[in-house]
């Protein structure tokens, strides 16, 4: 099992490889309800006109959530180049959830593979119509 190193805390894949994540979350951190997942914002649009949609959307941007869920897909942007991104797929819902990732998980990101069930904290970026996009990614332990 091979180890990675970020700021002491180890992480396990479904691969078995090791990884290390953050253990510290700075207290300015806005989070969501503990009821809100992928699933209850994709349902925010049901029986909604796409204004009211959007005015209930936008309570959500900004604010943290951690979620878990099978990697779909790992992408790196050259236009991006200090951003990895990862379709995560969970069970119910439409669409894959996005997830950015700064360089400093860079390492970690591309060594997932399709079937990986990771944990994440991330910060809500955008949610809408074509699913939801979190940013400021970290991996974390179940």
């Amino acid at each position: 099992m091979s180890g990675h190193q970020n700021n002491g805390r180890s992480l396990q894949t479904k691969t078995g490889k090791a990884s290390k994540a953050s253990s510290v979350h700075p207290p300015e951190r806005m989070w969501v309800g503990p009821n809100v997942t992928p699933r209850y914002l994709q349902h925010l649009e049901d029986g909604r006109t796409t204004r009211e949609a959007q005015k209930l959307e936008e309570d959500f941007v900004g604010k943290w959530m951690k979620l878990s869920g099978i990697v779909f897909d790992v992408k790196e942007y050259t236009s991006e180049p200090h951003v990895t991104k990862v379709d995560l797929q969970q069970p119910g819902i439409r669409w894959p959830v996005g997830l950015e990732f700064d360089e400093k998980w860079h390492g970690h990101i591309i060594a997932l593979r399709i079937g990986d069930k990771i944990n994440v904290l991330g910060q809500i970026e955008a949610v809408n119509q074509l699913g939801l996009q979190l940013h400021n990614c970290e991996l974390i332990q179940s």
